[in-house]
């Protein structure tokens, strides 16, 4: 499932957030990566096994491990093992919908 979208903003917003600011460098590159992957939807639901997120930023398993469990444990992800189903919990909040047509096409 790929984002029909060329791209994902970044509010500025997010640099200066209390959470990412107490991020180190790998844990933020990993919330940029999934608030920006091809695999992201507007919505923020969307499948992304953690072999595509090693494959697509080019760490291994080991270095994602750490990163990824800062994203779990401070809210900014929810993800189920089982189908690898992430969930961008603030999606809308970091890249919010432009218009009614593109709000319309995110709750479809």
């Amino acid at each position: 499932m790929s984002s029909k979208y060329r791209f994902h903003k970044v509010s500025p917003s997010f640099w200066t957030d209390r959470k990412v600011m107490s991020w180190d460098d790998d844990t933020r590159m990993l919330a940029l990566y999934i608030m920006t992957c091809e695999h992201r939807s507007t919505e923020g639901l969307f499948r992304l096994p953690k072999a595509y997120i090693c494959a697509d930023i080019g760490w291994t398993p080991e270095r994602l491990e750490i990163p990824f469990s800062i994203l779990l444990r401070d809210g900014f992800i929810q993800y189920d093992e089982t189908v690898s189903v992430m969930l961008l919990t603030n999606a809308l909040k970091w890249n919010p919908t432009d218009n009614d047509k593109h709000a319309i096409g995110a709750a479809k």
